[in-house]
């Protein structure tokens, strides 16, 4: 599936791809456990093992605080998942989705019962909260991992989401900068403090720091120009979902073009590309393999997330034969 091409794309000319094809492109699956219809505690540490054992490289956990019975905001993401958002998807194991697990506490149980299996958001709305909370949670997570986690943050499509919050929707890409700096203050420095128009504070003790240095990998999500560009200045890679190979090549040229400018290099950063499964053939999982080794022969893209999306039963034996058409 694919959300095809953004409306800044229209007009833009991607210039000549002189990347190298990757060696081995990372392959993780997003996955969604919501606490009730059997997908509680002992499902995710199963499908955690499960996960890891199959050779998957990343477990990935999308976040909502909260969902609602409808929607004025537009999910920019295409239609299966938005047909799961409004609770609308007409598939069994599949009801719609009505709450999800906090992200950063799911990577916790899974890392108890896992010793390779690396964890991240897909993504964390990070606007919505309490740098400071925020900044100790993820450290804290980043320990109890065992260093095994990577925070993907970006600015939420819901005003819903953010008025059930209780925080404003208008300012959040400029919250978001700023609480970015805060966090990495309170990450990397003994004695912290920070002073912006959205957040000051300190000077203060921030601990424990976390256990990867020097702070866990910061990936932005954004396939806007300005959700890249901020990849690019704030971040130690980017995210990307729904799009098609020629709207990636776009998308990397911007990408590799804002980091040059901000003395940055490419090969250093991670880019995560999201895919959405739709069927459950292995017709449908083979169109997930070519598409991860276009993104391979491509160069640059770091990390593929497919997120196939398997009911509760038959689980196993789906992820099992997914694993086997999508892990080149």
């Amino acid at each position: 599936m694919s959300g095809g091409e953004l409306e800044w794309m229209r007009n833009y000319q991607a210039s000549e791809n002189s990347r190298n094809p990757s060696k081995r492109i990372r392959v993780g699956v997003s996955e969604v456990f919501f606490g009730e219809r059997g997908r509680d505690l002992p499902f995710l540490q199963s499908a955690a093992r499960l996960i890891e054992k199959l050779g998957f490289d990343e477990l990935w956990l999308p976040e909502h605080v909260v969902f609602f019975q409808s929607y004025k905001s537009k999910y920019p993401y295409g239609d299966v998942g938005a047909r799961e958002v409004h609770q609308t998807r007409q598939e069994k194991g599949n009801p719609g989705v009505r709450g999800i697990m906090d992200g950063p506490m799911i990577a916790v149980a899974a890392a108890a019962v896992t010793t390779k299996l690396r964890f991240g958001t897909f993504i964390s709305i990070l606007p919505q909260r309490n740098p400071v909370v925020f900044a100790r949670e993820i450290a804290t997570v980043d320990h109890l991992t065992s260093g095994r986690f990577d925070l993907g943050v970006g600015v939420g499509w819901a005003r819903e989401e953010y008025e059930a919050c209780g925080v404003p929707f208008e300012g959040r890409g400029d919250r978001m900068d700023d609480y970015l700096g805060a966090m990495k203050s309170l990450w990397t420095t003994e004695v912290s403090e920070y002073a912006s128009k959205t957040v000051s504070f300190g000077p203060l003790l921030a601990y424990p720091k976390p256990v990867q240095t020097p702070h866990p990998p910061l990936l932005i999500g954004g396939n806007s120009i300005r959700g890249i560009h901020r990849a690019a200045e704030h971040g130690n890679g980017l995210i990307v979902y729904d799009l098609d190979i020629s709207d990636l090549e776009k998308i990397l040229d911007v990408y590799e073009k804002k980091l040059i400018d901000c003395g940055r290099n490419l090969s250093d950063m991670r880019v995560v590309v999201g895919r959405r499964n739709e069927g459950r053939t292995q017709e449908s999982w083979e169109t997930d393999r070519s598409y991860i080794e276009q993104c391979r022969m491509l160069g640059g893209i770091t990390d593929v997330v497919c997120s196939p999306r398997f009911g509760n039963e038959g689980y196993e034996e789906q992820m099992t034969g997914y694993a086997k058409a999508v892990i080149i």
